[in-house]
């Protein structure tokens, strides 16, 4: 599987490899869950079999807003947990700003300097 080609490519590479996985949940569930398909089994299997012992080629980071859905040997093979709360009403403010900022403000302005770029050529024909 692709997921033992990850690990095997590890293995050869000097500088090891960092693995991120995001919603992690998505297929490092439960296996208690009945409705894993058998393609998500296998790769979870596949990343258990890799990680079940001491290595230094790969650092695996998990990002889930689900921790209680990841299957336990999963969270036993994790060394360290890190939460990340969600933000606050003043935190989520300042992110739609910076957005607002980043998003619209500056595409506004690149367009307005197209239009009177357009509007400058028009004039001198």
């Amino acid at each position: 599987t692709q997921i033992h080609n990850i690990f095997r490519w590890a293995k050869s590479s000097r500088k090891g490899v960092l693995l991120f996985i995001d919603e992690a949940e998505a297929f490092l569930g439960n296996r208690v869950n009945s409705g894993m398909s058998e393609h998500t089994h296998n790769a979870l299997n596949a990343l258990l079999y890799n990680t079940g012992g001491e290595r230094r080629d790969f650092m695996l980071v998990l990002a889930t807003n689900r921790p209680e859905d990841l299957d336990v040997a999963v969270l036993d093979r994790c060394d360290e947990f890190i939460r990340f709360p969600l933000p606050d009403a003043g935190c989520r403010r300042e992110l739609i700003s910076q957005h607002y900022r980043a998003l619209v403000k500056e595409e506004v302005a690149k367009n307005n300097a197209k239009a009177t770029s357009i509007v400058t050529r028009a004039r001198s024909l």
